[in-house]
């Protein structure tokens, strides 16, 4: 069964270039980032090759166009993002949440 969590809110640190996703309860590694057209993050697949782990949806499944694998980080609350300004726009406002 998919674990699925909604992201409670978005911070981008300029300094390191990172985007911290608040995702309480999130499990995994890796991160698949589920992307729009636009190339704006919806989603984070962090479920490895054996299935296990969330994922973690900023906007609805049919928005997602495209995948890109993100290597992202589980950190507590937080799923961590590195280089997350031009990969995945985010230094702009998400317009899933």
């Amino acid at each position: 069964m998919l674990h699925e969590i909604h992201a409670e809110g978005l911070s981008y640190d300029a300094a390191s270039d990172s985007l911290r996703v608040k995702a309480p309860g999130a499990a995994g590694r890796g991160g698949l980032g589920l992307l729009d057209a636009k190339g704006f993050l919806v989603g984070v697949d962090l479920r490895g090759h054996d299935g296990r782990g969330s994922v973690v949806m900023l906007g609805p499944h049919e928005a997602v166009s495209e995948t890109r694998e993100l290597g992202a980080t589980v950190d507590g609350d937080d799923i961590v993002i590195a280089s997350a300004g031009a990969r995945i726009r985010g230094t702009e406002k998400n317009p899933y949440l």
